[in-house]
């Protein structure tokens, strides 16, 4: 996030809330309207899915349009090569 400038003028929903309000969507196959209004019925459970911010329709349009991208794509590379480390030393057990 420092080398893209993640956190420049952020109060209040950090690149980690838009990551996983993003995640939601795409696990649940969700639409950009209905990210908010399914964030916001479970809103007592968002703090225990590791959700600080405040989720608002413009609030995520508004991280969307301006984060840069390289930062999910630079995570998506991380995990990637930890699921690979991972799954390249457990092969064995497949068998």
């Amino acid at each position: 996030m420092a080398r893209y400038g993640g956190h420049f003028k952020v109060k209040s929903f950090s690149c980690k809330d838009q990551y996983l309000c993003m995640a939601f969507a795409q696990l649940t196959f969700r639409e950009p309207r209905d990210i908010e209004a399914c964030l916001r019925s479970q809103a007592e459970k968002l703090y225990h899915m590791g959700i600080r911010g405040q989720v608002s329709r413009n609030t995520l349009a508004n991280a969307n349009a301006t984060r840069d991208w390289r930062i999910y794509a630079d995570f998506a590379q991380r995990l990637i090569g930890i699921a690979r480390s991972c799954t390249s030393t457990n092969r064995s057990q497949w068998r």
